[in-house]
C-alpha cells in the first residue's frame, strides 16, 4: 500500500499486531457509536484526496466521514475526513504523523487521533488546540459525535 504524499510514491509500514488490535477496539466503539447515531461512516485504510490535489492521496489508518459525503464506491474518498486516526507504527516517527495530521488539517480535517502504542496516549489535534489523553482520560469528540466517549485505557486493552 502506497500513499502519494506531496507527489511521492510513499509505502505505508505493515501493521503490526499491536496495530491491529488498536485499529479494530477503535472500530468497535466507532461502529457501536453510529449504529445508534448514524451520522457517517467509519472505515479503516481508506483513501482521501482533496478536489483538485493531484499531489496527495492519504490513507489514514481509519477515519470518520459524515454521511453528508456519502459513500464512495470507487477511486479514494473526494474529501479529507472530519476524523482521522493515525497509530504510530515501529517504523515511524511522531513528526511523521504530525505533519500528516496538520495536512488533513490544513484540509478540512476537523480533529486528528494521533495513538502513541507504547505510552498508551493519544495526541487530539484540532485547528486550534492539541492535547494529549492519557489512560485515565475519555476520548471524545462533541462537536462532530455528540455523546461519543470512550476511556482511552478501553482502547489498549489486550495490548
Amino acid at each position: 500500500r502506497f500513499e502519494l504524499i506531496y507527489g511521492t510514491m510513499v509505502e505505508k509500514p505493515v501493521p503490526t499486531q499491536e496495530h491491529g488490535i488498536i485499529t479494530a477496539r477503535f472500530s468497535f466503539y466507532m461502529i457501536a457509536y453510529l449504529d445508534e447515531n448514524p451520522l457517517g461512516n467509519f472505515s479503516v485504510e481508506t483513501a482521501h484526496t482533496v478536489v483538485g490535489d493531484k499531489y496527495n492521496k492519504r490513507i489514514p489508518d481509519a477515519s470518520y466521514v459524515s454521511k453528508e459525503a456519502g459513500v464512495t464506491t470507487r477511486g479514494p474518498v473526494p474529501k479529507t475526513p472530519d476524523i482521522a486516526i493515525e497509530i504510530l507504527s515501529p517504523d515511524q516517527s511522531p513528526l511523521e504523523l504530525r505533519e500528516k495530521a496538520q495536512y488533513y488539517l490544513n484540509n478540512d480535517t476537523l480533529i486528528v487521533w494521533i495513538v502513541f502504542p507504547q505510552t498508551q496516549q493519544i495526541e487530539v489535534r484540532t485547528a486550534d488546540d492539541v492535547t494529549t489523553l492519557n489512560a485515565d482520560d475519555t476520548l471524545t469528540a462533541e462537536d462532530v459525535l455528540p455523546g461519543f466517549s470512550v476511556k482511552v485505557a478501553n482502547l489498549f486493552k489486550r495490548v
